[in-house]
């Protein structure tokens, strides 16, 4: 049941977050992938759709670029490197990527208030706020590791312009 919560949170949030930043009147302005700024221009989903699927392409197309690793090394040092950007967060089932200038700290305050029971969030969330280490998927023991990429939910936080 977390898990389906947080699928449907940050699917509705991606949704209403991308159809923001791909128009926006005010400035006539979007990302690379955005619709050009058109008189009476309305965004569909049709349209929503084929800018997700373009940006799909494009992260494919960069991933494909660097080798796939398709077993994790044995050494604790070379994992911990390969793993150092991932985060882990056992009682949602979740593994994210801590991509720096993306604004994933808003989403680990978020991550870290519904990670605690019967927690009504504030609107906006208070800051400053409390910085506490994450769980690094590194700091997992080898089985554990393997676990987790088998079964949690991965994400991967990325802005516009993409």
């Amino acid at each position: 049941l977390p898990r389906l919560v947080i699928s449907a949170a940050l699917g509705i949030a991606t949704f209403l977050s991308w159809r923001l930043l791909l128009w926006s009147p005010a400035t006539g302005q979007g990302g690379d992938l955005a619709p050009r700024a058109e008189e009476g221009f309305t965004l569909t989903l049709d349209t929503f759709i084929h800018v997700q699927q373009l940006r799909k392409k494009r992260l494919r197309a960069f991933c494909s670029r660097s080798g796939k690793v398709t077993t994790l090394p044995r050494s604790q040092e070379e994992r911990a490197r390969l793993l150092s950007s991932l985060r882990a967060s056992s009682k949602l089932d979740l593994l994210y990527c801590q991509v720096p200038s993306t604004g994933v700290e808003e989403w680990q305050q978020f991550l870290e208030k519904l990670e605690k029971e019967n927690v009504t969030l504030p609107v906006p969330l208070p800051y400053p706020r409390r910085h506490t280490p994450e769980a690094q998927l590194s700091e997992f023991n080898l089985t554990e590791i393997e676990a987790m990429l088998g079964s949690y939910t991965k994400v991967l936080f990325v802005r516009d312009p993409f």
